[in-house]
């Protein structure tokens, strides 16, 4: 049996529990337990469940999201608005892990839209393409980036035994960092995301429509 999940419904649900999110970390951030706020599931997914709203328009109302994204100089000045709150207002710790965290998924939103729907002739250029190519894989790399921590360490210590200067012992070590986390990243993603991402395409066709078919389980036992 299955029942249909309207595309409002979907979104409502979604910023519903975006709402609840942020009462329950300005909550926690008032009770002082700042490490609560940054750290655990429960008070950031909302930054991910932003991603699956914008995804949420641009597949099941495509009219709305098209008629969000022809407002440039709104997203223009969203991202704008990012931009002076991670300048200004980051450094205030409470304040920015209490609201701070909803207003930087908002204003990344819009620099997703911009760079899908505005980013023009620089898509054939190397350097987007190489970001471009480290965003499919940036989740894993979020995931598993931490990973990259304990070999930096051992870098961090030979540099410093062997007296390289601080700046140089810096780059070197960062690029390392990086270069662990996309490789770990990009195996962990082929290796279990993507084969997820073909069983789910298998069961659930891409449909960009308003509304989405859910399979219901029967609990009748024989």
């Amino acid at each position: 049996m299955r029942f249909k999940v309207g595309a409002n419904a979907i979104i409502a649900t979604l910023l519903g529990l975006c709402g609840i999110v942020l009462l329950a970390r300005c909550a926690v951030v008032s009770n002082g337990d700042l490490d609560a706020a940054f750290f655990q599931t429960q008070y950031r997914i909302d930054s991910l469940l932003f991603g699956v709203i914008l995804a949420a328009f641009y597949w099941m109302k495509p009219e709305v999201y098209k008629k969000f994204a022809s407002q440039k100089w709104l997203l223009l000045s969203m991202v704008a608005g990012l931009i002076a709150w991670l300048v200004l207002a980051t450094p205030h710790i409470a304040l920015d892990e209490s609201i701070g965290y909803t207003i930087q998924a908002i204003g990344f939103t819009a620099a997703i839209v911009l760079a899908v729907e505005y980013s023009g002739a620089i898509r054939d250029s190397i350097a987007y393409r190489a970001v471009a190519w480290i965003g499919v894989y940036s989740y894993g790399i979020y995931l598993w980036h931490s990973l990259a921590l304990a070999p930096a360490d051992i870098m961090i210590r030979k540099m410093a035994a062997m007296h390289v200067p601080s700046l140089a012992a810096w780059a070197l070590v960062l690029s390392a960092q990086l270069c662990i986390a996309i490789v770990i990243g990009y195996v962990t993603t082929r290796a279990i995301e993507f084969p997820f991402l073909k069983i789910r395409d298998a069961l659930f066709p891409a449909k960009r429509k308003g509304e989405m078919e859910v399979p219901v389980v029967s609990t009748h036992v024989s």
